[in-house]
């Protein structure tokens, strides 16, 4: 995935954040999420919440990754949107 794949699913996680003020706990749950796919891409996350024009909270949320266990269904939520919005192809 590109810096701009992440950006956006990034933006999607603090928008459904936002009704209760949770932005800050979705950018450090990206980075629980994604972290061996930004490891795999050979990006970081300064530059994926650059893109996504958000602070970068990104490393806090890799940092935990070793020692948090993410809920299946809340896993499955962000990575299937990921998986669906790339089937579409480009553009879509």
């Amino acid at each position: 995935m590109t810096d701009r794949d992440f950006a956006e699913i990034l933006k999607r996680m603090r928008a459904a954040g936002e009704s209760n003020r949770r932005e800050s706990a979705m950018t450090h749950l990206f980075g629980i999420i994604f972290d061996r796919e930004i490891t795999d891409s050979g990006t970081n996350g300064s530059r994926i919440a650059k893109a996504a024009g958000v602070p970068d909270l990104i490393t806090d949320g890799r940092n935990l990754a070793p020692y948090v266990t993410v809920r299946p269904e809340v896993r499955q939520r962000w990575q299937a949107g990921r998986l669906i919005r790339r089937s579409h192809g480009p553009g879509h």
